[in-house]
């Protein structure tokens, strides 16, 4: 409510003109649960494949109708068949799937990768294992194209959380593995010509090393070399460092101002915004109740002494 009410300029007093809004993660299970159905419809052999690439289109074109109608900007590219991580860890060649029963065999049956949470969610994700591998890395077509057409707002997984949220990955081959998958995302995205990128990046809100804050400003300094524009997005909790990423070659910082604690806006308060956008996470996609608008818009207001407020979840 709050990003909505945010976008009519003659209901906001936070500053001249519209606040400019941008939302992400909205559920792709369906009002009629319908993703799960036409997956579970293709395992049974009761959809083709065409049958089920159709249903998924229907679903994607449903969630960017719903994007369009309550904010102006959202990531494209957020659908999958199954897992995000797993779309990653097949577009960068950890794994290799040439068809959807390929694909799906990660998901399901013997072979399957382990599932586990992410994060203090009820959803799960596909772990990466890198047991007995050594982590390199290639890009490879996914057996379907879930960034077709896509030119703005590409999402993709952040290296980091890639890697952070991997299994069997040995400490000494972190920082390089980060490098490396940097340095291929960066190619990637240029090689695409994007012109912008949502990068996903939560793991960066977990109790950190020195040593992983290191590897993460030396890996992420690579972003400086990408055509287009770049935010970095964390949420679910606090950044403890959230100076570093400030001082990182990108062109906005999402974090979370709802399950923060105070901590995030503690810390905007006292930065140097270093000419970033921030992605003012204000609005709680995980509740049903609105926000309070009077004491967001007081938080907002604060902020955008000082920042280019983006109003987002």
């Amino acid at each position: 409510e709050i990003a909505s009410s945010a976008t009519n300029p003659q209901k906001s007093a936070l500053k001249e003109g519209e606040m400019k809004t941008y939302a992400y993660g909205f559920p792709r299970l369906g009002k009629n649960r319908e993703f799960k159905k036409a997956i579970e419809g293709f395992w049974a052999g009761k959809l083709s494949e065409k049958e089920l690439r159709e249903e998924i289109k229907k679903i994607e074109n449903t969630r960017i109708a719903t994007y369009q109608k309550y904010v102006g900007a959202f990531p494209q590219g957020e659908i999958t068949l199954y897992d995000p991580m797993l779309d990653s860890a097949l577009l960068f060649g950890v794994y290799q799937a040439n068809s959807l029963e390929e694909y799906f065999a990660l998901c399901r049956g013997k072979n399957a990768l382990e599932l586990t949470k992410w994060f203090n969610t009820n959803y799960h994700y596909l772990v990466p294992d890198f047991e007995g591998k050594k982590p390199e890395f290639q890009i490879s077509s996914l057996v379907w194209d879930k960034y077709e057409g896509v030119k703005e707002c590409l999402y993709l997984i952040g290296p980091f959380t890639f890697l952070k949220l991997s299994k069997n990955l040995k400490k000494e081959n972190f920082a390089p593995a980060l490098k490396e998958l940097t340095c291929l995302t960066v190619k990637y995205i240029n090689e695409k010509g994007f012109n912008s990128v949502h990068l996903d990046d939560p793991a960066l809100v977990m109790e950190l090393s020195e040593e992983e804050w290191k590897a993460i400003t030396e890996a992420y300094s690579l972003l400086s070399e990408v055509k287009g524009e770049v935010n970095l997005f964390t949420y679910y909790d606090s950044v403890d460092r959230l100076e570093l990423l400030f001082e990182l070659p990108v062109n906005g910082i999402g974090v979370d101002l709802v399950h923060d604690r105070g901590e995030n806006l503690e810390q905007l308060k006292a930065l140097d915004p270093r000419g970033k956008k921030l992605f003012a996470g204000v609005v709680d996609g995980r509740n049903v109740w609105r926000n309070d608008l009077f004491k967001t818009a007081e938080v907002l207001r604060e902020l955008s002494e000082k920042f280019e407020i983006v109003i987002t979840n």
